[in-house]
């Protein structure tokens, strides 16, 4: 699991067109741990225990605000050479489809800064 700092802040709109709040907001991705790079297709950890690592990373490092929503993002990997780790970037959303077939789902959290909630994903 790779937690990334939040660094990006996002525009949400108020209930009518003359009420635009700026709220200091972030996200977190969640990326599955990879197990196993020896072989032709890389394999990563299941949904349960990677959130079952965020879990753990939540109990000593609660969330610095409120979750507004999750969502799940496929990334296209790059050709895999076998016996080397794949590396993966959840921050690039333009993708050459050269060599590109190994698809990897990961989780991206968005949250409003503020008292963190204690909240806990997954269940």
């Amino acid at each position: 699991m790779k937690c990334e700092p939040p660094t990006e802040f996002l525009l949400l709109f108020g209930m009518s067109l003359n009420f635009i709040p700026w709220l200091p907001c972030s996200y977190m991705n969640i990326i599955p741990r990879c197990i196993d790079w020896a072989g032709k297709y890389p394999v990563y950890e299941g949904i349960e225990q990677t959130y079952e690592a965020v879990q753990t990373y939540f109990a000593g490092n609660p969330l610095e605000g409120e979750i507004i929503t999750i969502e799940t993002v496929p990334l296209k990997l790059a050709y895999h050479v076998s016996g080397k780790k794949p590396e993966v970037d959840p921050n690039v959303t333009y993708f050459l489809d050269l060599y590109r077939r190994h698809i990897l789902y990961i989780t991206r959290i968005y949250f409003r800064y503020g008292r963190p909630k204690h909240e806990w994903i997954g269940e």
